[in-house]
């Protein structure tokens, strides 16, 4: 499986080298259709993802390989995966080496 990143989180989160106690939540997520769109449980899974990711120690906003993933969002696998690839069709994430490609452009 490929591995994911969340879009854009350097931009939206400004602890770089440590393990912040909180993050981010922007006030432009109420005026954001595709935010709105998503399901209350869509949400509750984005938000734990973005908490996973500001815990890890890479900035780039890589989230952890999947097994672990499914133990953090302790939800299972088959659930987790059809919600990566959602959230990369709603633009929320995107696979790495778009992440990669986007930081050099």
């Amino acid at each position: 499986m490929k591995q994911f990143a969340v879009k854009n989180w350097l931009k939206h989160q400004h602890y770089k080298s440590r393990m912040p106690p909180w993050i981010k939540l922007h006030i432009d997520l109420l005026d954001d259709p595709s935010f709105e769109l998503l399901t209350g449980e869509e949400v509750k899974t984005l938000i734990k993802i973005w908490l996973v990711v500001s815990k890890g120690k890479n900035v780039n906003g890589e989230l952890p390989k999947i097994d672990k993933l499914c133990f953090l969002l302790r939800k299972p696998k088959d659930v987790v995966e059809e919600q990566l690839k959602s959230f990369v069709d709603s633009g929320w994430l995107v696979y790495c080496e778009q992440q990669s490609s986007n930081s050099l452009a």
